[in-house]
């Protein structure tokens, strides 16, 4: 019989995976987590909360992450001994399954059944307003946050659209990227708007900073003690959000869903802890 320490088991089914790894980054822990499904086991380890491998028929590092993450009913088990496999991941966690989710998104529309184009010409900015779900082109405030969809390596790049993309991670806003890559902040939507409407890039609502998540944990922990976590998760899930990403026209609605996921007899205790975090992020 196995004497390692479980820290953790339960069910694969939909995000189970996604949540688990995030509480698990939330809490710091190390430790592999094993995950037995009829297609085939699969494996993730993690050092203080960051994952750094990811293992799955055949694929390594974050190549086995979209498979890992639509993975047939299983079980999973977290095993709390120390990687000692070669780092394949070193990305941030919510970088990696922002990518994650968007190779699945892109999988899933390349095995849609295929609708034959129009004849008429379609031009770049109707070309966006459809990738983007508007009715006309958005051009984006700089608070908005893009994301990559295509591989850069695939593209033919001029040197400025070069080093806006490069600086494209998911968590940049677009005042942060320009910045980063000193050019004027009116010039780089422009290069943002030509690589979303060829469908390089999509943009991701403005969110609330990471402070704002590291100050809701802090003053639910102490009404709620460790469990919050679970509650925090399924707050930002009501809202249709990631825990970490949440988008900041969200974050009112995120917040009254919390103190009603509390029980009522800790409700107005929670209450009072949050109602600073109204005034300070402008909820």
């Amino acid at each position: 019989m196995s004497t390692r320490l479980i820290l953790l088991s339960g069910t694969v089914h939909g995000d189970s995976l996604t949540h688990t790894l995030q509480l698990l980054h939330a809490e710091g822990r190390t430790g592999h987590l094993h995950v037995h499904t009829p297609t085939g086991p699969g494996t993730l380890h993690l050092h203080a909360g960051r994952l750094t491998h990811a293992a799955y028929a055949g694929q390594v590092g974050e190549a086995a992450l979209p498979a890992l993450f639509q993975l047939p009913p299983g079980t999973f088990e977290v095993f709390a001994d120390p990687p000692m496999t070669p780092v394949t991941i070193t990305r941030p966690l919510t970088q990696v399954l922002l990518t994650a989710a968007v190779a699945l998104d892109h999988q899933a529309a390349e095995q849609a059944p295929h609708v034959a184009a129009s004849p008429n010409s379609v031009s770049d900015a109707e070309l966006e307003a459809d990738l983007l779900g508007r009715a006309t082109p958005l051009r984006p405030t700089p608070e908005w946050v893009p994301a990559l969809i295509a591989d850069l390596q695939d593209l033919t790049l001029g040197a400025d659209a070069w080093r806006v993309l490069t600086a494209v991670d998911g968590q940049r806003d677009i005042t942060a990227i320009a910045a980063h890559v000193a050019l004027p902040l009116e010039q780089v939507p422009n290069v943002l708007a030509e690589h979303a409407a060829r469908g390089h890039l999509t943009y991701l609502p403005p969110l609330l900073p990471a402070a704002f998540w590291t100050d809701v944990r802090a003053a639910a922990t102490k009404v709620l003690g460790p469990a919050c976590l679970f509650l925090l998760r399924d707050a930002a899930s009501q809202v249709g959000a990631a825990p970490e990403q949440i988008p900041t026209a969200s974050g009112r609605a995120f917040l009254d869903a919390l103190e009603r996921l509390a029980s009522p007899a800790r409700r107005a205790a929670l209450h009072a802890q949050l109602s600073p975090l109204r005034a300070t992020y402008a909820l």
